[in-house]
């Protein structure tokens, strides 16, 4: 899958929202029930520059006309263009098979302070990280025995976060990409995790 460019660098700080998606339940008691119905949460970033060259524009033109808009997914690792660390906080990664041990973490550069299996930390013997090895260049978690058939597991910690997007924009002509880079920024959105 394609990365989104490091080169030009917002010329202003990148805005992360995270979502989330909740399912509420009113009774007549007055009482609510509340159901997660995303595994992870997402995130929409957006990003605005300042005064770029001609060559810097026309390489974030070309990564937007090649995704075809908002047609095609694509990866964005937060804090990575400008060299910001972003706080991992029990960030999703994977859900065990039973058989797998290594498993793309959703960060590169990363400092991990911890892995839980299902909400439950996991002694530091019983892992261990692989610096950018990954398909597109994230971290590697390496697990001592494959963890059980459909546990959870998320790390905490700190690195450049990998979101998995599009652009929110499907049409755009060239002046108004142009015009949105420097005056509104260009907008991200958020994706679940490829299956």
């Amino acid at each position: 899958m394609a990365v989104f460019p490091t080169d030009p660098v917002p010329s202003y700080e990148q805005v992360v929202k995270q979502k989330f998606r909740t399912v509420i339940s009113l009774f007549d008691s007055g009482n609510e029930q509340r159901r997660a119905k995303w595994t992870a949460p997402r995130y929409d970033i957006s990003l605005q520059f300042n005064a770029l060259t001609l060559t810097e524009a026309n390489t974030l033109w070309n990564f937007y006309s090649a995704r075809q808009g908002s047609y095609e997914a694509f990866y964005y690792f937060v804090g990575e263009a400008d060299n910001k660390s972003y706080s991992l906080s029990s960030e999703y990664v994977a859900t065990a098979d039973g058989a797998s041990s290594a498993f793309n973490l959703p960060c590169k550069h990363s400092t991990i302070t911890a892995i839980y299996y299902n909400g439950s930390p996991q002694s530091t013997s019983a892992w261990s990280i692989s610096s950018t090895n990954g398909a597109n260049g994230e971290d590697i978690l390496h697990t001592v025995g494959a963890p059980s058939s459909g546990a959870v597991i998320t790390v905490s910690g700190d690195g450049h976060l990998k979101v998995r997007c599009r652009f929110a924009n499907d049409e755009m002509s060239r002046s108004l990409f142009e015009y949105n880079l420097y005056k509104i920024g260009i907008e991200l959105t958020g994706l679940g995790p490829s299956t």
